[in-house]
């Protein structure tokens, strides 16, 4: 029975090392690519670079971005965020991103 258990818990550390190396992987490539599609006047306001963008999946509204496709309310989208230099008082920039095609649809509302 000890023996049953410790593969049941070794298995269960190996599959949860192997698939959250996977997430972490996908995480880089999508702030790189988001990157690449940003303007050179969004990529001057922000402070480090696209490692240091942070990706978040959520259901995305009406009123929270200037997205133009309807289509996408209330639909699941990546919100990749970056750090902006014109202070806290303005916040981060967000953009929204099609999950599928990995393009940026909206640009999210700030304070």
């Amino acid at each position: 029975m000890k023996k049953l258990l410790t593969l049941v818990v070794l298995f269960a550390g190996v599959f949860l090392f192997i698939f959250s190396g996977c997430d972490s992987k996908n995480e880089k490539n999508l702030k790189q690519i988001v990157w690449d599609q940003l303007s050179a006047e969004q990529k001057k306001e922000v402070v480090g670079s696209w490692k240091n963008a942070k990706v978040k999946k959520m259901t995305l509204h009406k009123g929270m971005s200037n997205v133009r496709d309807h289509g996408y309310f209330n639909k699941k989208v990546y919100l990749v965020s970056f750090q902006s230099n014109k202070g806290p008082g303005v916040g981060d920039f967000g953009v929204f991103v099609d999950m599928k095609t990995k393009k940026i649809i909206g640009v999210g509302y700030r304070d």
